[in-house]
């Protein structure tokens, strides 16, 4: 409750979560990856999501279609897509045009059905279709970037510095940070 407590307030919520964490809450995680796999952000999303559980929280990921089913998590997969049967690490023009939008459609009906207090974006994709969903659901936001968006499309080679792409996702960057 202390790590929620934390986000809560750095999400400037310190007026909301007086009343909401008197009460076990349903929490909508945004995970745009293909979830699970044992490495970095999954493992970060995968103990987030039992720590919350074990605080009596409602924890619903909604992810990628593809990945692995992890006992213990409630997973909510986006429409899978029949030409892709593995996603790469790191960056992909399937993401942003095709995974992405499907998962911002799949957060959508989550949200609808769930109800949650509370939405969580994992990454700048998580947080940019959390964003959506806010506006969908009023409902507060908080999210976990891991690193730069930029910097990450530079060290996989998929944009060069001073580029216009690397300008334009610069801006995306800003934008979704200062969400």
């Amino acid at each position: 409750m202390e790590r929620l407590t934390e986000l809560l307030i750095c999400c400037g919520l310190s007026v909301f979560n007086v009343y909401m964490l008197e009460k076990n809450l349903k929490i909508l995680m945004i995970a745009p990856t293909p979830f699970f796999g044992d490495r970095g952000v999954h493992v970060q999303i995968y103990e987030e999501a039992k720590a919350l559980q074990k605080r009596g929280h409602e924890v619903l990921v909604v992810t990628y279609p593809l990945g692995r089913n992890i006992a213990g998590v409630e997973i909510r997969r986006s429409m899978a897509v029949p030409f892709l049967k593995k996603i790469r690490i790191g960056p992909s023009w399937v993401k942003p045009f095709v995974l992405d939008p499907l998962l911002l459609a799949s957060s959508f009906r989550a949200a609808r059905a769930m109800e949650p207090d509370i939405i969580h974006g994992h990454l700048h994709e998580g947080c940019l279709i959390g964003y959506f969903v806010k506006k969908f659901i009023s409902r507060p936001l908080l999210f976990d970037l891991q690193g730069s968006l930029t910097g990450e499309l530079k060290f996989h080679k998929f944009i060069r510095e001073r580029s216009i792409l690397y300008r334009f996702f610069y801006f995306m960057e800003e934008l979704i940070d200062s969400l």
